[in-house]
């Protein structure tokens, strides 16, 4: 929700999804061999398969639609889910397999659309009896199951050339360095300070690209 909303700023909104994909499944990527033993496959399976559903959906908003519409839609996004944040909301209900499947479906559509397909799932799972070993493995691996797929049909459009990839490239370094300080760090923060801030800096970045 940082980095979207930024890029799409200075480039194209199916590329700024491309950007913040191909960087994130980067981190994505070393967390996953510590994350398949405590993922909870009953969860993801339908998550992942309306996801696949409803990603060309998606794909075809970020493709096809006005750019300043995604732009839009990208800053409401964040705010949307600002909000959501700041009220303290999460799912009351447990997990059952037609919530997964409208959940997976919203996060495919914003996923390939918006690149933040993944409140949706987040909340969704903070809700369930599941341990917090079992959510973030579960996190880590739907998302690399809903991205990849995401990735593959921007570069069957045409819209993650060479110039794209030296960009994700040359930004890889500083944001797994930073995610890696980061996670070392993160048991350490004022919880309240924490969100506050970050709250706050997803406001301003929402509404900077409003007024843009």
């Amino acid at each position: 929700m940082v980095m979207a909303p930024i890029f799409v700023i200075y480039f194209s909104p199916a590329e700024s999804v491309a950007l913040v994909l191909l960087l994130e499944l980067a981190v994505s990527g070393q967390l996953i061999p510590g994350a398949f033993k405590d993922v909870n496959w009953k969860l993801i399976a339908p998550l992942s398969l309306a996801s696949w559903t409803c990603m060309p959906l998606g794909l075809w908003l970020v493709l096809h639609a006005d750019q300043a519409v995604i732009k839009q839609l990208m800053a409401g996004t964040v705010l949307v889910f600002v909000f959501v944040m700041a009220r303290g909301w999460r799912f009351k209900g447990r997990p059952n397999v037609f919530i997964s499947l409208g959940v997976g479906a919203l996060s495919g559509i914003a996923s390939a659309s918006t690149s933040m397909g993944g409140p949706p799932v987040i909340l969704y799972l903070l809700s369930g009896p599941q341990n917090a070993r079992s959510v973030r493995a579960t996190i880590i691996i739907y998302f690399v199951f809903s991205v990849i797929p995401i990735v593959v049909g921007l570069a069957f459009a045409q819209s993650i050339g060479i110039e794209t990839m030296w960009r994700a490239a040359i930004l890889a370094p500083a944001f797994l360095l930073t995610a890696w300080i980061s996670s070392k760090f993160v048991h350490y923060a004022n919880e309240t300070v924490f969100r506050r801030v970050t709250l706050g800096l997803l406001t301003i970045i929402a509404l900077s690209v409003l007024v843009l």
